[in-house]
């Protein structure tokens, strides 16, 4: 099974065809395709193969723009342990520094710099002075904000929270790139805005669903995401089971539209459940009976929970894009925008 491109690489998922519309790579079938690169604009080719997902390879050359920048990662899914501006380093002391009492002054070096940008993001906030070193608060504390993404980190959220702070998250980014595209930041900061709007409108078409298999006496709880009806997906998914064992049966649990985002994070929240399946990694073993313990039926109740968190309006609007896409700028334009912006001899 394709295992998730890796958190520290960016891969690129849209490519444009001949009017300038992007197309993703779901989109397409395997190998040379007529889309080119929305930054360099060199024919593109589709890689679907087992180890790593689905995404977009030069045929030629990869382009350095391609390569290193991460404007259509979304934040808190292609990788739990970044939040922009933000590095690793700074959510790691973050997430050090929940439940201590925080003291400036005991910070050095990068520690002292990365706890003002936790500041600036509105992570860390200064205690007035007349409320420090009391109750044991020191110079600073973690805000609501900052203490939702240090549990975020840790795998601590409910399936609803975590929802909320990749929202959150999501538009932050997306504000970001909207206001440096209409700011003209760089030539190339419409591309990243409209690859970033592709790549959440992509993860927003995505439905999570979780079935139940009862296969030669085992109950096995599959959760996944698809872009089709769940009733499309049965068949294939039946046919996965029969190739380990002999009598299968499948129901579906419960299906949440716009979830798909919450795929990820669900794996990792209930890792130590998962069931040994051959090369899958979706499929978990969790105590349904009613005298089960109560940590079993915590994902259940996850999940229900997201019956009454809707998905943010601005977000999925998303699905629907004006008809006219913005224009994105090619190479040789944004050439000629760099060189409109050298000062005259």
């Amino acid at each position: 099974m394709a295992r998730e491109p890796s958190a520290r690489r960016a891969f690129l998922l849209h490519g444009l065809d001949d009017r300038g519309t992007l197309v993703g790579v779901d989109e397409v079938a395997s190998g040379r395709t007529a889309l080119s690169c929305p930054y360099c604009e060199t024919r593109l080719l589709a890689k679907k193969g087992r180890v790593l997902a689905a995404h977009f390879a030069h045929d030629g050359e990869t382009c350095r723009e391609s390569a290193e920048r991460q404007a259509a990662r979304i934040p808190f899914y292609d990788d739990f342990e970044t939040l922009e501006p933000l590095g690793r380093a700074d959510l790691k002391l973050c997430r050090s520094l929940r439940g201590q009492t925080i003291n400036h002054t005991s910070l050095r070096g990068w520690r002292r710099a990365s706890l003002r940008r936790l500041v600036d993001a509105g992570l860390i906030e200064e205690v007035p002075r007349g409320q420090r070193w009391v109750d044991g608060i020191g110079s600073h504390r973690h805000t609501a904000w900052g203490e939702a993404v240090a549990a975020a980190t840790r795998h601590r959220l409910t399936l609803a929270a975590m929802a909320e702070v990749q929202a959150r998250a999501a538009l932050a980014k997306l504000d970001a790139l909207e206001a440096r595209a209409a700011d003209r930041a760089s030539p190339l900061s419409s591309v990243d805005l409209r690859l970033y709007r592709a790549s959440l409108a992509r993860l927003l078409s995505l439905d999570l669903y979780l079935l139940e298999a009862r296969a030669d006496g085992r109950v096995l709880h599959k959760i996944g995401v698809t872009a089709r009806s769940i009733d499309d997906r049965l068949p294939e998914i039946r046919t996965d089971l029969s190739a380990h064992f002999e009598q299968v049966e499948v129901d579906v649990h419960g299906v949440w539209p716009q979830r798909g985002s919450l795929e990820l994070y669900f794996k990792q929240r209930f890792a130590p459940r998962r069931a040994t399946l051959g090369s899958h990694t979706e499929y978990f073993e969790f105590d349904t009976r009613a005298e089960g313990g109560r940590l079993y039926r915590v994902p259940f109740k996850m999940l229900a929970e997201l019956d009454t968190t809707p998905v943010p309006q601005r977000l999925a609007d998303l699905l629907h894009p004006p008809e006219t896409p913005d224009p994105t700028p090619s190479r040789a334009s944004a050439a000629a925008e760099r060189t409109k912006a050298l000062p005259s001899p």
